[in-house]
C-alpha cells in the first residue's frame, strides 16, 4: 500500500508540474503514450487532454508517424538525456517551435515554444541582408561602367548566379512597333543567350504583355500551366526558347514600356515576393546605370555650357592635368581658395590650400578615383587654408578622365567643381550645436519629448517617456494604453485646458495633471505644449515636454503642512505662555520675572528641538537633559534612565512645561532644595502609551501633601491631561515627591491637540 501511495504522489506531483510550466508541455510514459498534457498543449493542438491520455502520440499528432519528430523521442527516451531542437511543427508545419524534451521518473517531459514570429523574423532579416550585401555588390560592379552593353552584361549574370537561374538577360522595347530586342545576357551554359533576337512582345502572350505594359511584374511559375502564357502559338514560343518558368520587372518610363529584365528557368519554379522585387530593383538600377552610360557622351559634349553655367551659379571648376601636374582653375575657384588670380596655382599651392587634417583623406579618395577598376567619383568636403590663414569650408566633385597609354588606361585628368558652403557649414553647426544643447537640457531636466499626430492619433516620443510613464524601456505602449492611465478625471481637464487656450488664440499651454503608475502609485507631471496647425485651420500636430514634479508636489504639500503645524504650535505655545503670565504668583517682581523667564525659556528649549528635527518631533532623552541641565548645570544630580523615543510634535512642548515644572517645584520645594537631593527619571513605553516616573530623594521630609493646589500642579494637569489626554498621579513620599505620567505617543482618531491655557483657566 505505502508504494501505491508514493507512486500515486509521484503521479500527482508530476501532473501538478506539468500543468503549472508556462510553456506547452506533455510528458509520455516509456511507450510513448501521454501521461500529462497541460493547458498550453489543449490551446495549440485545439484537443481535450482527455482524449490524449494513454495513448500513443503516433496517434494523437497527426503526422508525427515518420516525422523527425519520431527518431529525436526515441534517441531522447533512450539516452536520458535533455535534448533541444528548433524546427517546424509536425501537426502544424506553419509553426517553427523550440523543443526540449528531458527525462523523468515516468519516462519524458516535453516541453515547446513557438517561435514563428522570431523564425520569422529572422528569416527576413537574412534575406534582407543578403539583397542588400547583392546589391550594393551590383552598385559597385555598374558604377564606372561607361559602356551600355557592358552594365547589362554585368547585371545579368550577377542576377542569373544569385537566383541560381538558368538565364538572365536584358531586352529593349520600341514602344511604336512592339517588337523586343535582347541587347545582352547571361546564361549558366545550359541554353544559349539568344542575344540580338527580336520578336513581338504580343508572341509571349498577350495577356502577360497586358501585364508589362501595365508596369506590373511578371512572375510565371509554369508557362504551360498559367492561363496568362498557354495557348498554342505561346506554347510555342516557350519551347522554342526552352522556358517553363519566368520572372519579368517591365521598365515603363514616361507610360511606355522601354525594356525589361528577365530570369528563365527550364523547369516550373516557384517565385518569391523578395525574389520579384529584387529582380524590379535590378531592373531598375541597370536602367538607371545604362542611362547614365549613354548620357556620358551627351555630358561631356555640354563640359563647356556647364562650365559656364557655374560659374553664374557660384561653382569654381578646376582641372587637373595628371601626366604634367599642372592646374587650371577658373577665377571663382582661384577667389575660394585665395589663390593669386594673375597665375595659375602651382602643386605646392593646392597642396598648402588643404587642410593638413583633411589631407590625408583627399589624397586617398583622388587615389581610388584615379584607379582604372574603380574609377570612383567622390565628393570632398574638406577644409581650405587661405594665404591670410582664413579657413573655408569646401565641397569638391570631381572625376578622372581615362585613355588608353602603352597598352594600359591611365587617368591623364582630373576635372571638377568647388563650391564655399562655409557659411551654410557654420549655420549647420550652430543647429547641432544647438541641438545637441536641448538634447542636453532634455536630459539634465530628466524630460521627454513627445509629438502627437492628431489624423493618425500616435504619439511619436523620445525613450524618457516610457520611464516617466511607468513603462519599461523596451516598450511600445499605444496612445490608448498611456490614456488609460490618466488619473480619473484628468484627460478631460487637460483637453479642455488646450481648448481653452484654442479659444484664447493662444497655441502654447501648460499644466500639472496626475497620473497612475502600474504600481498604483500616483505620480504629478507637468506637461508645457505647442499646438501646430496644418494647411487649414485645424490643428495638425501638438508637441511638447513632460516631466515629473511628483517631487515638488510633495514637498508643496509638505510645506503646507508644516505651516500648519507651526501655526498650530505657535497658538498653543502663545496660550501657554499668556496662562503663565496670568496665573504665576510671586512675592515680589524679581521672584515673577524669574518664574516666567524658566517657562518661556522650558518652552523655547523644546521649540529649538523641534525645529532641529524639522517639526517632526523630538527624543525625549534630549528633552529632559535639556530642561534639568537648567536646574542641576554640570553637578550628578539627576539620574536619567529610559530607551529611546521620539516624542510627536504635539507631545514636546507640553512635555517640557511638565518636566520644568517638576523641576521647579523640586528647587523651590523639593530634592534640588539642599545639596544632598536628587531625582531619578525613568520612563518606558508599552502598548504605544509612555509612562514617565519622577522620583525626588535626599530632600527635605515631606510630612503631608500641599494644603493647595499651586500653578505648577495645575500646568501638570492642563498640559498632562488636557493638551495630551494623559494621566498624572501626584505621592508625597517621606522621602519626596513621586510623579507619574502617562502619556499615549499615538493620537486618537479626532483627536484635537488645545492649547494649555484652556485647561488652567
Amino acid at each position: 500500500m505505502s508504494f501505491d501511495r508514493g507512486t500515486e504522489a509521484l503521479d500527482l506531483a508530476s501532473e501538478a508540474l506539468f500543468q503549472a510550466l508556462g510553456d506547452n508541455a506533455y510528458e509520455l510514459d516509456r511507450e510513448f503514450r501521454f501521461l500529462t498534457f497541460n493547458a498550453g498543449c489543449v490551446a495549440y493542438y485545439g484537443r481535450p487532454a482527455e482524449a490524449t491520455l494513454g495513448r500513443p502520440i503516433w496517434e494523437v499528432l497527426d503526422g508525427a508517424r515518420g516525422s523527425w519528430l519520431e527518431p529525436w523521442l526515441r534517441e531522447a527516451m533512450a539516452t536520458r538525456r535533455p535534448m533541444r531542437v528548433e524546427r517546424e511543427g509536425v501537426a502544424r508545419p506553419d509553426r517553427w517551435l523550440e523543443i526540449t524534451a528531458f527525462p523523468t521518473a515516468r519516462g519524458l517531459g516535453v516541453a515547446f515554444r513557438d517561435r514563428t514570429a522570431e523564425h520569422h523574423a529572422t528569416e527576413a532579416l537574412r534575406q534582407s541582408e543578403a539583397r542588400q550585401t547583392f546589391l550594393l555588390a551590383l552598385e559597385e560592379q555598374l558604377r564606372g561602367l561607361a559602356d551600355p552593353d557592358e552594365a547589362m552584361a554585368a547585371a545579368a549574370e550577377m542576377l542569373g548566379r544569385h537566383l541560381d537561374a538558368v538565364r538572365a538577360g536584358y531586352a529593349e522595347v520600341d514602344a511604336a512597333t512592339g517588337m523586343l530586342r535582347v541587347t545582352r545576357g547571361w546564361t549558366d551554359g545550359r541554353i544559349p543567350v539568344r542575344a540580338g533576337e527580336q520578336r513581338p512582345l504580343d508572341a509571349f502572350g498577350p495577356a502577360a504583355a497586358a501585364e508589362l505594359r501595365a508596369g506590373r511584374v511578371l512572375a510565371v511559375e509554369d508557362c504551360l500551366a498559367d492561363p496568362r502564357t498557354t495557348g498554342e502559338a505561346v506554347a510555342a514560343t516557350w519551347a522554342e526558347i526552352g522556358v517553363r518558368a519566368l520572372l519579368v520587372a517591365p521598365l515603363v518610363k514616361a507610360g511606355a514600356l522601354n525594356g525589361f529584365f528577365y530570369v528563365h528557368e527550364m523547369a516550373p519554379r516557384r517565385w518569391s515576393a523578395a525574389e520579384a522585387e529584387l529582380v524590379h530593383e535590378v531592373a531598375e538600377r541597370t536602367w538607371a546605370a545604362v542611362e547614365w552610360a549613354r548620357a556620358e557622351a551627351e555630358r561631356r559634349e555640354s563640359e563647356a555650357r556647364l562650365a559656364l553655367a557655374a560659374e553664374a551659379a557660384g561653382l569654381g571648376i578646376w582641372d587637373w592635368d595628371l601626366l604634367t601636374n599642372r592646374f587650371v582653375y577658373s577665377p571663382r575657384a582661384k577667389a575660394i581658395c585665395g589663390f593669386d588670380p594673375a597665375r595659375e596655382p602651382s602643386y605646392e599651392d593646392v597642396l598648402r590650400a588643404t587642410h593638413p587634417e583633411d589631407f590625408p583623406e583627399t589624397s586617398a579618395a583622388a587615389r581610388r578615383a584615379f584607379d582604372p577598376a574603380l574609377r570612383e567619383r567622390p565628393v570632398f568636403n574638406y577644409r581650405v587654408v587661405r594665404p591670410d590663414g582664413s579657413l573655408r569650408r569646401v565641397i569638391a566633385h570631381g572625376r578622372a578622365l581615362f585613355e588608353r597609354i602603352g597598352g594600359e588606361e591611365r587617368a591623364v585628368r582630373y576635372v571638377g567643381t568647388l563650391q564655399d558652403v562655409t557659411e551654410a557649414w557654420e549655420a549647420a553647426e550652430a543647429l547641432r550645436e544647438s541641438e545637441a544643447r536641448l538634447r542636453l537640457a532634455v536630459e539634465a531636466g530628466q524630460m521627454a519629448v513627445w509629438e502627437y499626430d492628431v489624423a493618425t492619433d500616435e504619439v511619436t516620443r523620445s525613450p524618457e517617456l516610457n520611464r516617466l510613464l511607468g513603462f519599461p524601456e523596451d516598450a511600445t505602449p499605444s496612445i490608448a494604453e498611456m490614456r488609460a492611465r490618466y488619473w480619473p478625471g484628468e484627460q478631460e481637464r487637460l483637453q479642455a485646458i488646450g481648448r481653452a487656450a484654442l479659444a484664447r488664440g493662444e497655441r502654447h499651454f501648460e499644466a500639472e495633471y496626475r497620473y497612475l503608475w502600474p504600481d498604483g502609485s500616483v505620480r504629478w507631471l507637468m506637461m508645457r505644449a505647442e499646438i501646430r496647425f496644418g494647411t487649414g485651420k485645424a490643428p495638425s500636430k501638438v508637441v511638447g515636454v513632460v516631466l515629473d514634479v511628483s517631487a515638488r508636489k510633495a514637498a508643496e504639500e509638505r510645506q503646507v503642512l508644516l505651516m500648519r503645524e507651526v501655526d498650530h504650535r505657535a497658538k498653543n505655545a502663545l496660550a501657554v505662555v499668556q496662562a503663565a503670565v496670568r496665573l504665576t504668583l510671586a512675592p515680589d517682581l524679581e521672584s515673577y520675572r524669574r518664574a516666567i523667564a524658566g517657562r518661556v525659556a522650558a518652552l523655547a528649549r523644546a521649540q529649538t528641538l523641534l525645529a532641529e528635527d524639522r517639526w517632526s518631533g523630538a527624543e525625549l532623552r534630549a528633552l529632559v537633559e535639556g530642561e534639568l541641565a537648567a536646574f542641576v548645570g554640570g553637578r550628578q544630580r539627576a539620574m536619567i534612565e529610559g530607551p529611546s523615543v521620539a516624542l510627536p510634535a504635539r507631545a514636546a512642548q507640553p512635555l517640557a512645561m511638565a518636566i520644568h515644572e517638576l523641576a521647579t517645584n523640586a528647587v523651590k520645594y523639593g530634592a534640588f532644595s539642599v545639596p544632598s537631593g536628587c531625582v531619578a527619571v525613568r520612563w518606558s513605553v508599552e502598548r504605544g502609551v509612555l509612562s514617565l516616573c519622577w522620583v525626588e530623594t535626599g530632600g527635605p521630609a515631606v510630612a503631608a501633601p500641599p494644603a493647595r493646589r499651586g500653578f505648577g500642579s495645575r500646568v501638570l494637569e492642563g498640559t498632562v491631561r488636557g493638551q495630551l489626554s494623559g494621566k498624572v498621579t501626584l505621592a508625597w513620599e517621606p522621602g519626596g515627591l513621586v510623579c507619574t505620567l502617562e502619556v499615549p505617543l499615538r493620537r486618537e482618531e479626532g483627536a484635537e491637540s488645545e492649547p494649555a491655557g484652556a485647561e488652567i483657566g
